[in-house]
Parts: C-alpha cells; structure tokens; sequence
C-alpha cells in the first residue's frame, strides 16, 4: 500500500468537484483527523495520460507527533532516502508546525519515480530529538530546530543540543539527493565545551581523531569551540574509507598533559584543522615552562612519516631534555631555537634543530673553555632516536672563537659514545680533527 499501515481517520470534511472527462479532482476545503493529527487545506489532481498527475495543493496540521506516528503517515516511496534517515538516525523526537505545498507539473515524475525538488516541501519543527549522525559515534540529543523535506532534497538546521555533555549549535543535516541512493550526505555541528569531552567525541570511530598517537581525551582540558562537518553516502551502513571530514577548532588557554616524555603543553592558544586524510594544529603555549610556537601536522593514511612537529621558540636545558637532547653538560641559559621533528607524537625518530646561542654560555670544562653569554654563536643538527641511543649528524656550531663540524652518538643515559668532529677550533683552547669512542669498560 501507499502507506505502511492503514490510517486511523477519526473524521473528515471534504468540499469539492470532480470533472470526469478531464479527470480532475478539485477539493478547496479539506479537513481530517487522521492518526490523532488535525490536516487542513485544499488540494487538487488532475490525472494525465501516459504520465504522472498533476498535484497542487497545501496542508496544515495541528498538533505534534513522534517519530513513529510520523513515519505512520509517510509514504514509503515518497523520498525515500530522507525516510529512511528519519526511522534509523532519530529515534526520538517531537515534530509539530508541519506545513505541506505540492505543486506538480503533469508527467513530473519519471520513471525513477523521483519528484523534482521545487515541486514538493514539507516543513516541520522538532524538538527533544535524539539524532545519530554518524553510527558509533555519540548521539546529539535534546536538538531542537526546523527541516523541510523537498522533492528530492532533505534539511534540518538545528539550533541547539548536546553531546556527552558538550554544547552544540549551528547543527546541520544536508541531504542534497536522495536519489539516486549513495550520494552523499552532510552533518555539521558547532561544538564548544571542555576539551576532553570533545575530544572523547572526536576520538570515537570512524572519525577516531587521535588515532595516530597515544594521547588520550582524559589528557585535554581547557574551553574550545569546534565546527565539523562529517560526509558519508547516504545509505544505513557505508564503508569508513567512504567518510570524508572537515572541520576547524579553536582553543586557548589548552592543556594537554603529558603531550611530549611527561612534559605538558600549558596555556595553548590556537587552531586545529581537520581534513579527511588527518589535521593540522597551529598555535603557541609553553612546553617545560617554555614559550614556543608549535605547528603538528598528521596524517592518518598512508606509509612513511605520518607526524611532522615544528616547534619554534626559547628553551633552556631543561626544555631540551623533552626531546631527548643531551644538553645539560654543554649549554647553560636560554637558546632561541627551531626544531622540526618527525615519527610518533609519543616517540620521534629523528629532530633537525637550528639553534641560537647568543643568549646562553658553552662549556667545554675539560679544555677550560667558555663562551660567554651575549657572545655570538648559532648551530644545527640533525638528531636519531633508537634503541641504541642518540646519534647525532650534520652537526655545525658557527660563532666568535668557535667552529665545531662534525657528527656523534651518545648513550640512553645521556653519556657521549662517540664522536668525529673533523673541525674542533675553540679559541685559545684547541684548532684539531678529534676522534672520540667510548670503551666497553665505560672508559672515553
């Protein structure tokens, strides 16, 4: 039948004509009570030959309905895509203001059985609704809003609701077509709350933001303000690689604890991109209490390096040691620096560093050498993580009374292993080519 169960009409008034030669049905006054929902307005049909009617008409009901006793008056073959979405997306909800204008041409409607999408829109308002946007992940609940079913197009643009606890605005349910079946559909939410409960949403499946890394949303804390945009094809299971993402939030005054070998990132302030194939994040905090500008990108496929970090600011010792980099026994005071640094989130593989040495002292206590602070002096390197320790390569220092090339490798403790430094000019201390390896006995 037309419908999925018959329709319990409890009265109607009908005021009309029908015109038998041309077949047309004229009724300027109709009013029903059907399945407890009072409809009013006028409708007319005109049968064509070898074609589909023409309909014209408008429709009005008082009242309000849920979700079961609206799909009890919903034709099954009346676009069925957003039908469809209404019976297994939005389990609960109240749907009252429902206002129907029809205005089709004869023989409108091709063989698809698909109704163009100007000729049709049902409007209604929902409230309380419980909407599942993408399967797995957790359900906006409360949404209230307004929708308008066209033709062969579907829109619900919801003005607030709620997601593990986050508040959510600017919702947006984009169905463009629905037939064909498969094509794909668009769900966007403006989302501003605590981090961690966001990120606990973010992290679910298929989205699974933190995928690549080890951090956990129990690590974020601290207010943000996300907008994301989930596209799928319009079918009840779609594959996760059919899933495509967008979406951009913006924090500040984040913490993530824990983010870099128990160091925490304190008082962020910034943006993150998300895209399909993985997401940027740009901003500044403080890392080891120092500051820094960070730029994270990853990716979520393919092979290779998927996290590269650069980070860019003023470190101490200390600092360094969150990456790993024997410093301590060498350099004292504050060093403007950039590093770059690529692997694992939890475990780089390799960090290329630029450094500036105006602002801190060197010291090479066994050749009783020091450069001072405020004394001229910039180096790089490029730094290995292992098993087996540190290596060091393309390493270069360049300042007054100092010039030192070479590479080198230091133990998991932080002791030197080796080193060839081709180079080795300290004024007034050394000008000599240094080979240096670490005996089995621990001797250097």
């Amino acid at each position: 039948g037309l419908f999925p169960a018959p329709l319990a009409i409890k009265r109607a008034a009908v005021k009309g004509s029908y015109a038998f030669a041309e077949r047309a049905l004229e009724l300027p006054s109709l009013a029903a009570d059907i399945n407890g929902l009072a409809l009013g307005g006028d409708l007319s049909l005109a049968r064509a030959s070898g074609g589909s009617p023409a309909v014209k008409g408008a429709l009005k009901a008082d009242g309000a309905l849920d979700t079961p006793r609206l799909l009890a008056i919903w034709p099954e073959k009346l676009a069925d895509g957003a039908r469809r979405f209404v019976s297994e997306r939005i389990k609960t909800a109240s749907f009252s203001a429902l206002d129907f204008k029809i205005d089709l041409p004869a023989g409108a409607v091709g063989a698809d059985g698909v109704i163009p999408d100007g000729a049709m829109a049902l409007s209604f308002v929902a409230n309380q609704a419980i909407v599942e946007y993408a399967p797995g992940m957790t359900p906006l609940r409360g949404v209230s809003g307004r929708g308008v079913l066209r033709g062969n197009s579907f829109r619900f643009d919801a003005e607030r609701g709620e997601a593990n606890g986050v508040s959510i605005s600017e919702g947006l349910v984009d169905i463009p077509v629905i037939a064909p079946k498969g094509e794909m559909a668009h769900f966007t939410f403006r989302a501003r709350g605590d981090a961690e409960n966001i990120m606990e949403v973010l992290a679910e499946p298929p989205l699974a933001i933190l995928k690549e890394t080890t951090l956990t949303p129990s690590q974020f804390s601290g207010p943000v303000d996300a907008r994301v945009t989930i596209s799928r094809p319009n079918l009840s299971i779609a594959p996760a690689d059919s899933y495509r993402y967008d979406g951009t939030a913006r924090f500040s005054g984040l913490g993530v604890d824990a983010v870099f070998n128990d160091v925490d990132l304190e008082k962020a302030s910034g943006v993150l991109t998300l895209k399909t194939d993985g997401l940027a994040v740009k901003g500044e905090g403080a890392l080891a209490s120092a500051p820094v500008k960070f730029d994270w990108r990853q990716r979520f496929y393919g092979a290779g390096e998927k996290t590269l970090l650069t980070l860019e600011g003023v470190a101490d010792s200390e600092a360094a040691d969150l990456f790993g980099v024997p410093s301590r026994q060498l350099v004292q005071g504050d060093v403007g620096f950039k590093a770059t640094a690529k692997g694992e989130l939890s475990a780089f593989r390799s960090l290329d560093v630029e450094a500036d040495f105006n602002d801190a002292s060197i010291v090479v206590e066994r050749l009783d050498w020091l450069k001072p602070k405020g004394v001229p002096a910039k180096g790089r390197a490029l730094f290995t993580f292992g098993e087996e320790g540190i290596g060091v390569r393309n390493l270069l220092v360049d300042g007054e009374g100092l010039h030192v090339e070479g590479e080198a490798a230091f133990l998991p403790g932080g002791a030197l292993a080796s080193a060839t430094l081709p180079v080795f000019r300290l004024d007034g201390a050394a000008d000599l080519s240094l080979t240096a390896s670490r005996s089995p006995a621990g001797a250097l």
